[in-house]
């Protein structure tokens, strides 16, 4: 397992990887409000050995940057995460989320109902 930065439109997150970089497949761990990558150290030491896996600071929490012109919505986070994930080379996510996991899952529902891609 390794930490490392990654700065992506901008936005410096500290990032925690672990398994096998050169997969285009991952699990991803991301946080809950409040929390950072750390929530996940446990976790990650555990299925490393099965699949690349990362866990990233989002934009305004743990070592994270914290803009003032940042989209702090749900919608703003998905942006930012798609964008992290195209630079981390990640095609196809395995998605394990804590408190956020309540908006993303009311926006699919939503959206799933309205006819438009979750």
């Amino acid at each position: 397992m390794e930490q490392a930065e990654l700065t992506v439109a901008g936005i410096r997150s500290p990032i925690m990887r672990g398994g096998e970089a050169p997969s285009r497949q991952a699990i991803v761990f991301v946080h809950g409000n409040p929390g950072s990558s750390k929530d996940w150290i446990s976790l990650l030491r555990e299925v490393q050995t099965l699949s690349r896996a990362i866990a990233p600071d989002m934009p305004g929490f743990g070592q994270a940057d914290k803009p003032g012109d940042f989209d702090y919505s749900v919608a703003g986070y998905a942006r930012h995460l798609d964008m992290l994930l195209v630079a981390e080379g990640i095609e196809r996510v395995h998605l394990v989320l804590t408190i956020l996991v309540v908006f993303g899952a009311s926006n699919g529902r939503r959206n799933t109902l309205e006819g438009s891609p979750a």
